[in-house]
């Protein structure tokens, strides 16, 4: 059986969740503060993130830290590994 929710319902518990997020994440710039209400505005959880990143055992990342892994990734694309051979592989090297 599926429980139902009211929009009220979901909006206070998504209200409740948004407080306790922002008093535990700590320091925040403007534009991540800015972007986290903009975020949780869209009536969206603040423990999950629009980057669809998740960490080694498949959660996602709450919106803060997927926020600073994806600039990170724009910064540093080097320091990641996004599919294909990792860097210094040998790419002549047969894949099986």
């Amino acid at each position: 059986m599926m429980i139902k929710y009211t929009k009220k319902e979901v909006e206070a518990v998504l209200r409740e969740e948004f407080k306790k997020y922002e008093a535990a994440i700590g320091t925040m710039t403007p534009e991540e503060r800015k972007e986290l209400h903009e975020w949780a505005a869209a009536r969206n959880s603040a423990y999950d993130n629009p980057c669809l990143l998740w960490d080694d055992d498949g959660h996602p990342f709450d919106f803060i830290t997927a926020l600073r892994i994806d600039e990170d990734m724009r910064s540093n694309p080097e320091d990641y590994h996004f599919g294909g051979p990792p860097h210094g592989a040998d790419n002549d090297s047969e894949p099986f």
